[in-house]
């Protein structure tokens, strides 16, 4: 009986924490999609500036330096995965999140502006903060979908609370 009561409150949890995510977790999210956004702004303006690349070319370059820095950050601190399996489908996976958050966002965008009548700074601060609510749902359940809050592993391979 209590063994039946145990698992039901662990599912209870683990139901909550899969529907309700924890506020570190949101400011790791928002912290590492910041420093991502750094890198790009800088390795675009330096590539460009000091090292006279072609702007388009620096961007491309400063889009893949910041994908795989926000990648890693989310994998690995902000979802907490350090397992080595499936990384290149999770990256996947996460560049694909990204084109399609780049499409709804140039799509929402055009709408507000257009049709909503917003400026388009106003309008893309709002479909950022959408986008953001996009992209972490789905990292969390398409990408990272098998860690929890607060587990990882202990140094002889263990998981440790």
């Amino acid at each position: 009986m209590i063994a039946n009561l145990l698992l039901l409150i662990k599912e209870v949890r683990a139901r909550a924490n899969a529907l309700y995510p924890s506020p570190m977790r949101i400011i790791r999210f928002c912290i590492s999609g910041g420093i991502a956004t750094l890198v790009n702004l800088g390795t675009l303006f330096s590539l460009t500036h000091f090292f006279s690349v072609w702007y388009v070319f620096s961007s491309i370059i400063a889009f893949m330096l910041a994908f795989w820095v926000s990648f890693s950050m989310q994998k690995l601190w902000t979802f907490k995965d350090v397992s080595r399996d499936h990384v290149y489908a999770q990256a996947l996976t996460f560049l694909t999140i990204v084109f399609v958050g780049l499409g709804i966002n140039t799509t929402l965008i055009f709408v507000l502006v257009e049709y909503g009548g917003l400026h388009y700074l106003g309008a893309q601060l709002i479909s950022g903060v959408f986008i953001a609510m996009m992209n972490y749902f789905s990292y969390k359940h398409l990408v990272f979908h098998d860690t929890h809050e607060g587990v990882m592993p202990s140094i002889g391979g263990a998981p440790k609370k």
